[in-house]
């Protein structure tokens, strides 16, 4: 085996080892090897030559590279809403009318069953579409689609 498939088999195993971690991190080091690889491939008999393009692609790779792969491929969205906080905005049925003592009743919204209170003191009866508006706990703020 020639020291160029050395290099090139460390950065395949990198980016292999990559695909666990979160942080770019040995992509980075692989795309360095994948460097030297190359320069081992074009000059096989200087071996620090070698070296010095590993530090250099790691060196680039974190300079460059990793900056923009985690602003563009590792980024969280603030604005994607999930789990409960994704039922906002959605149209449900009423399951369960209106208790007139305590205002709350059940909606079915997506399939799921949940309690519900309405935000301005409407009595709602079985079937009626409603909007959900917010939610305090488990309990959905709704009002009338009408």
């Amino acid at each position: 085996m020639e020291l160029w498939h050395i290099w090139m088999l460390a950065a395949v195993v990198l980016f292999i080892l990559e695909i666990f971690t979160p942080t770019f991190f040995f992509a980075c080091i692989g795309v360095g090897c994948a460097v030297a690889g190359v320069g081992a491939l074009l000059l096989p008999h200087f071996t620090v030559l070698h070296w010095m393009l590993l530090t250099l692609g790691c060196t680039l790779s974190f300079i460059y590279l990793r900056p923009f792969v985690r602003k563009y491929f590792y980024a969280t969205r603030n604005n994607v809403k999930t789990n409960t906080d994704s039922l906002v905005g959605k149209t449900g049925r009423v399951v369960e009318a209106t208790d007139p003592a305590a205002g709350t009743c059940r909606v079915k919204v997506g399939g799921d069953d949940w309690r519900a209170q309405t935000v301005d003191n409407q009595q709602f009866t079985k079937g009626q579409s409603v909007t959900v508006v917010g939610l305090d706990g488990t309990t959905l703020m709704v009002k009338s689609n009408g």
